[in-house]
């Protein structure tokens, strides 16, 4: 099927061979003067742009880990040619697969996260280890430190999947909770 060209006021089609002459020329339908000129990417069915790796022509750029496929765009970490098969769009950046996997290994792709320290349930463990009745002794430590990692790391992400702040909200409130304890008890011995 051969592609219509339209007009881009009226949207109506007009053949392609219009397109040829460089001089202006008015549209079929409402006679608007224009001038267009066709790349040669417009004549390529859409079937063959879709799929990935596109064999390149003579002349055209290829990729640099498969030679037989058409470039697609060039590497934002090393600048090499590479196809639609070898691009890894990350958000921020079009990178091949080993700039890919040598700025995970380097930690240099901050916005690529593939590990997340979950501190509402550190802090969560932290308040509660002192009432599972083994670990009572640790209460002075724990309860501190759980109130800090509630605070600190209260807007902290918390996972790759969404989750509330409930686990922090409880943690915080046990940590209050133990030191209020704490701090009655201290009371208690002086008063004494």
């Amino acid at each position: 099927m051969d592609a219509m060209l339209e007009c881009p006021h009226c949207h109506s089609g007009f053949p392609r061979e219009w397109s040829a002459s460089v001089s202006p020329f008015p549209c079929p339908s409402c006679a608007r003067v224009m001038e267009i000129h066709v790349f040669p990417a417009f004549a390529r069915s859409e079937k063959t742009e879709a799929l990935a790796g596109v064999r390149a022509l003579d002349g055209e750029a290829c990729c640099f880990h498969h030679p037989k496929k058409r470039a697609a765009r060039i590497c934002d970490g090393c600048g090499i040619f590479i196809c639609d098969l070898c691009d890894l769009d990350t958000g921020k950046q079009h990178l091949c697969p080993t700039c890919l996997e040598k700025g995970q290994t380097n930690k240099k792709l901050a916005h690529i996260n593939n590990e997340t320290i979950l501190y509402d349930g550190f802090a969560l463990g932290l308040a509660l280890a002192p009432l599972t009745g083994m670990l009572w002794w640790i209460f002075p430590l724990s309860a501190p430190a759980a109130l800090f990692f509630g605070i600190r790391y209260w807007k902290a992400p918390r996972s790759v999947v969404p989750r509330g702040n409930t686990r922090m909200i409880i943690a915080l409130v046990l940590a209050v909770l133990e030191l209020l304890a704490i701090i009655a008890g201290i009371l208690y011995l002086v008063a004494k």
